[in-house]
């Protein structure tokens, strides 16, 4: 499957630093490989491994289209406005992002990054923050919130062609210390 991100959705508060060059910046080359890698990580964890395939194969179908770009709905007289799954996978790859520039891989291992009267920092509370919010969008147990689980729920009921067994997340990163 294609990215369903790219660079471009990238905006405050889950931004990443990518230079806009022509031809390919090598750290835009490595975000789109960063997608590609934790999307369909992320996607099969949500809709599990048959829906998965099945959206896969039926990209194009209004329900998938929706479920990215989002929608507005009414179910039982209450009005949701998913905003779909393209910020959470923004906060997902934000999150990979920064773990993965953390460090640098080299033969023997790993290496800290070190610069001359400046010190890099590791943004882990925003890290955190990005990550527990992309699961509670997710799998949000408020009252009336459109979570992803709310839109997929409320969008597949009924419907014998599409078989889904939700997942949910762990509870995330709080106080793991990453």
């Amino acid at each position: 499957m294609d990215n369903q991100i790219t660079k471009s959705d990238f905006k405050t508060p889950y931004t990443v630093s990518v230079k806009d060059k022509t031809p390919i910046d090598p750290t835009e080359t490595f975000l789109n490989e960063l997608i590609a890698e934790h999307q369909e990580k992320i996607l099969r964890q949500i809709l599990g491994f048959q829906l998965y395939n099945e959206m896969e194969t039926d990209i194009l179908e209004d329900i998938w289209v929706e479920f990215f770009a989002g929608k507005t709905y009414t179910e039982n007289g209450v009005k949701y406005v998913y905003k779909g799954m393209k910020h959470i996978l923004c906060r997902f790859v934000y999150f990979y992002w920064h773990e993965a520039k953390s460090n640098d891989l080299v033969p023997d291992g790993a290496v800290q990054i070190a610069y001359e009267q400046s010190m890099k920092v590791i943004p882990e509370y925003k890290m955190q923050a990005q990550y527990n919010t992309a699961i509670e969008f997710i799998q949000s147990d408020e009252n009336y919130f459109p979570s992803v689980y709310h839109y997929l729920d409320t969008h597949l009921t009924g419907n014998d062609s599409h078989i889904w067994e939700f997942t949910p997340y762990d509870e995330g990163l709080n106080g793991m210390g990453i």
